[in-house]
């Protein structure tokens, strides 16, 4: 089994997405977007609380980042299961099936092969989240006029390590593509909805500008661009009908949120110094941490009918 990496020092890093993942003693943008929820919310992602199980949605998403950016690394990392294949082995047995997967013989096949590709990303050939998604996916990205563009000369197992000067933190992130040719950062999204509203809920949501936010300071305190000019969000949609789109993070709305990551940074700190991590009250205007409550607008309009 290969040794993990330990990063000890600021400096730009080609490691593994496993090594990168390794403790939390750099700060990273998911450590960052929990401080934003709270400090408490953030002490228990340091102490693993958050800690996820793998889940496949990943690993489709993984592989789709690979197969747009890196040939070699697909081949070495997916695995494709025969899931059809399986499907009619099992049906020859008994093709009286009315769930060939819930077969022995496809049960056995299946982990059979899991077994041999233990470690890899897994998707399946046909259907849902498969290997032909992936392959219409791909088509769609080559047939765009700006996509293949950004995505060609490109930097993509970078993960930059530095020290906030503000702050002193102990900082990381890992952009997904960095283009140096038109200082460029591209983060690579799979999703349900591309489409403009749809993204701008989850980035909302999902709190993407903070992540990009940490990235974008990253490139540029560890040296790995001069300086971060444009930053994009390449989306692209997981169902019929695979649209994929670039969304550009505008450089006014980067200073916007800049100002509260750094506020953020700062909170942060504070409570590594002192060592306590409260709860929503330290939101409140007042000694006891009471907070007013936020009614909505529709409700009150409600009420007053």
């Amino acid at each position: 089994m290969k040794a993990k990496q330990i990063i000890t020092k600021p400096g730009i890093y080609n490691i593994s997405i496993e090594d990168y993942h390794n403790g939390k003693e750099w700060t990273s943008a998911t450590g960052v977007k929990h401080f934003q929820k709270s400090a408490a919310e953030y002490k228990l992602y340091l102490d693993g609380y958050f800690d996820e199980e793998h889940k496949t949605h990943f690993d489709f998403g993984n592989s789709v980042e690979l197969y747009l950016i890196d040939r070699k690394g697909f081949n070495k990392k997916v695995a494709i299961a025969q899931d059809s294949i399986w499907v009619e082995e099992a049906l020859a047995e008994n093709e009286e099936l009315k769930s060939p997967r819930a077969s022995s013989t496809y049960k056995e096949l299946k982990k059979e092969f899991e077994a041999e590709n233990n470690g890899k990303y897994i998707i399946n050939d046909f259907g849902k989240e498969s290997f032909e998604s992936l392959s219409i996916i791909n088509a769609r990205c080559q047939a765009d006029p700006w996509i293949p563009k950004l995505l060609d000369g490109i930097d993509y197992q970078s993960s930059c390590y530095w020290i906030d000067q503000e702050t002193g933190l102990q900082m990381k992130c890992r952009p997904d593509v960095v283009n140096k040719k038109h200082n460029a950062l591209i983060n690579i999204k799979t999703a349900l909805d591309a489409s403009p509203d749809a993204f701008s809920r989850n980035l909302a949501k999902l709190n993407y500008p903070i992540q990009a936010c940490v990235e974008i300071a990253g490139a540029e305190a560890s040296g790995l661009l001069p300086k971060v000019e444009k930053y994009f969000w390449l989306v692209l949609e997981k169902n019929a009908p695979f649209n994929c789109q670039l969304y550009k993070f505008s450089m006014g709305d980067v200073q916007v949120v800049m100002d509260e990551c750094r506020s953020l940074l700062r909170g942060l700190k504070k409570c590594y110094d002192a060592n306590e991590w409260p709860g929503y009250g330290a939101y409140a205007q007042n000694q006891f941490g009471i907070l007013e409550a936020k009614i909505p607008a529709w409700y009150l309009m409600k009420s007053n009918q």
